[in-house]
């Protein structure tokens, strides 16, 4: 049953702001946290300065290490770099300043790679096999705090809430900024855990309630994510795409 065991809770951030991050496609380039990105990791520290945090998972990237750095180094816990956390590969467009040339990912690249780089559903294959660790780990009760990226942190939790791809890339309500903490508490399932609450985090200790609206597209019947069910949850999906527009 989905109420059985403790429940377990992610806090899913996106990494520091950058002088790139609103002008550039960034994806696996790594230019350094700007002043206000400094900012927002030590501010990551205070937001979670009285929760529990069992362990630290990041993206490799410098950007989003830099960011768990600090809350790291406070809590006496290593950080946990894993490279499906990665954003999204641009492959010859990285570095491209977004005022010459608009990608439109939902009708050029949504299974075909960018000229060496990748595709949105590259990416989701990849965060859904961290999605499979993320799991584990919370049916254990842990709270975990991830640092990623725009694309990867979408894709993560719409991983965990059990939507399908197409779901996933075009929902609105999860457009995550720089700094920003998800906090969303799981408790385990069949084969998987369920997602009970999404709140957004402030320094304040404000908490916004988030539901996604997956309702548009499909969606699994009872909001859970099964890690054994990945390959075939890609089959089902492989012909189905809607893919929203890259921020």
């Amino acid at each position: 049953m989905s109420g059985a065991g403790p429940a377990g809770t992610v806090f899913l951030v996106r990494h520091g702001r950058t002088a790139a991050t609103q002008n550039t496609y960034v994806g696996w380039g790594d230019p350094p946290l700007d002043a206000a990105g400094t900012e927002q990791a030590a501010m990551l520290l205070e937001t979670l300065r009285d929760e529990r945090i069992d362990a630290v998972y990041s993206s490799p990237l410098g950007r989003a290490i830099a960011t768990a750095r600090p809350l790291a180094l406070a809590r006496r816990l290593e950080i946990r770099v894993r490279a499906q956390l990665r954003e999204i590969h641009y492959g010859d467009y990285q570095g491209l300043r977004k005022e010459a040339r608009r990608l439109k990912l939902r009708t050029a690249h949504r299974y075909e790679p960018m000229p060496r780089g990748e595709s949105l559903f590259d990416l989701y294959r990849r965060v859904e096999e961290f999605g499979a660790e993320v799991v584990r780990t919370v049916r254990e009760g842990r709270r975990i705090v991830v640092v990623g990226h725009y694309w990867s942190n979408r894709m993560l939790i719409g991983c965990l809430e059990g939507a399908r791809f197409d779901a996933i890339v075009n929902a609105p309500s999860y457009k995550p900024a720089n700094g920003s903490i998800l906090e969303v508490v799981c408790r385990p399932s069949a084969g998987g855990v369920t997602v009970c609450s999404s709140a957004l985090r402030s320094s304040q200790g404000a908490e916004v309630v988030m539901n996604v609206d997956w309702t548009h597209a499909a969606v699994a019947a009872d909001r859970r994510f099964d890690p054994s069910l990945v390959t075939q949850e890609q089959d089902e999906v492989g012909n189905v795409c809607e893919i929203a527009h890259a921020a």
